[in-house]
């Protein structure tokens, strides 16, 4: 699959997710999408992230998820959407899953 393929086929499920994650009684914003190199390479140096992050070909999105108006902050109240996540297709990948999970956003 190419490359601008990926991106549209990204979006399409982004939109699926975020319903996804309403109709269970979340609320959710939306962190960052796109990433330049320097912002990589700083979250990289200061280990926040990687330096080839999938930002970079806006294939990776921050959400910050909330319940009740309060803000879930916990690596466990990400797993019901890492889940949902994964299960829209074989392409879908959590930073949930990480062994270097550091920020749940």
């Amino acid at each position: 699959m190419r490359l601008d393929e990926k991106q549209k086929l990204f979006a399409k499920l982004v939109g699926t997710f975020l319903v996804k994650l309403h109709e269970k009684g979340y609320e959710v914003k939306i962190g960052e999408v796109k990433r330049t190199q320097a912002q990589a390479d700083e979250n990289a140096r200061t280990g926040r992230g990687i330096s080839t992050s999938l930002h970079l070909l806006l294939l990776a999105i921050d959400i910050e998820l909330y319940k009740k108006g309060t803000w879930l902050r916990d690596k466990e109240d990400y797993r019901l959407a890492a889940e949902v996540w994964t299960g829209l297709h074989e392409l879908c990948r959590a930073g949930y899953y990480w062994e270097t999970f550091k920020d749940p956003n």
